[in-house]
C-alpha cells in the first residue's frame, strides 16, 4: 500500500503551476514534509546517503520540475535549526532552488524563507512580552531583567516539549541567574492550564495560542523551541533542543 507521502507527491506532480499560487502549494508541502516524517527520513539516510542526498534522490520521482523545486524550500523551512540536520548541504540546496528557479515567485520565496531563518532575531533586544499563565495573571519578561531568562516556546501536543519540561526544575536550581518563561502555543487556553495545574510546575508558564504573532515573530519552524537573552535583553542564541548545553555554553552556574 502506498503512503499518504507517495501519493500526496504524486498528485502534486500532475498538476500544473497554473493551477493555484506558489504559496498554496508551499503550504501544502509543509504539511507534507512536517517535522516526524523528516526526522524517520534522518533516521533512514543517516547511515547511507545521509538526509539531504536521500530527500535529492526522493524529489526525482516528482515530474513536475517546479512542484520539485517548492518541495525544496519546504523540507528547508521544516528542517533549518535542527541539529541532526547537515546545514551547510540545506542551505546549498535552498541556494540552488533561488540561484536557478523557473519562476520568479519561486526565488522570492526561497531568499524569503532562507532570511527569515537564518538571519532571524539573534543579536535583537527581545521585544517585550506580556501574557497570561494558567491563573489568568499577567505576566511580564520586564520583570526578569537583570537575569539571564530562557524563553521555552512549546505545546502540550508536543511530546519532546513535555519531556524537556522535566528537566527545567533541575536548570533553575543549578543556575539561580538564570530564568524561565514558558509561552504555549496551544490551540486552546484551558489545554495549557490544565496541564500547569495537573504538574504544579512553578515558574512563568503563558499561553499565546496558535495564531499569536509571536510564532512568526520566534521565527517558529518546529518546537520544542528555546531563546536565551541576556541580562541586558539581548537575544544570544537559539536552540531546538539541547537547551542545557547552550546554557552550559553561555551561561556559567555562580
Amino acid at each position: 500500500m502506498r503512503s499518504i507521502l507517495t501519493i500526496t507527491i504524486i498528485i502534486l506532480s500532475q498538476l500544473t503551476v497554473s493551477a493555484q499560487p506558489v504559496d498554496q502549494y508551499f503550504d501544502s508541502l509543509k504539511s507534507v514534509y512536517h517535522g516526524k516524517s523528516l526526522f524517520d527520513k534522518f533516521q533512514k539516510y543517516k547511515k547511507k546517503t545521509g538526509l539531504i542526498e536521500g530527500l535529492k534522490n526522493e524529489l526525482k520521482a516528482i515530474q513536475n520540475d517546479t512542484i520539485r523545486q517548492i518541495a525544496v524550500i519546504a523540507i528547508f523551512h521544516n528542517l533549518y535549526g535542527y541539529k541532526w540536520v547537515e546545514e551547510g548541504k540545506l542551505i546549498k540546496w535552498i541556494d540552488s532552488v533561488a540561484e536557478n528557479p523557473l519562476h520568479a515567485a519561486i526565488k522570492k520565496l526561497a531568499l524569503d524563507t532562507k532570511a527569515y531563518f537564518v538571519e532571524g532575531i539573534i543579536g535583537q533586544q527581545l521585544i517585550p512580552i506580556s501574557l497570561q499563565d494558567h491563573k489568568g495573571d499577567s505576566i511580564s519578561t520586564s520583570r526578569f531583567k537583570g537575569k539571564y531568562l530562557v524563553i521555552d516556546l512549546w505545546a502540550t501536543w508536543c511530546g519532546p516539549c513535555v519531556q524537556e519540561m522535566k528537566r527545567i526544575p533541575d536548570l533553575r536550581k543549578k543556575y539561580n541567574n538564570l530564568e524561565f518563561y514558558s509561552i504555549s502555543f496551544d490551540d486552546e487556553y484551558w489545554r495549557m492550564q490544565k496541564f500547569v495545574k495537573k504538574k504544579a510546575y512553578d515558574w512563568p508558564i503563558v499561553f499565546a495560542g496558535k495564531d499569536h504573532p509571536l510564532w512568526k515573530y520566534f521565527r517558529v519552524s518546529a518546537l520544542p523551541n528555546y531563546f536565551i537573552v541576556d541580562p541586558e535583553g539581548k537575544i544570544l542564541v537559539n536552540t531546538i533542543h539541547e537547551i542545557d548545553t547552550m546554557i552550559e555554553k553561555y551561561i556559567k552556574a555562580p
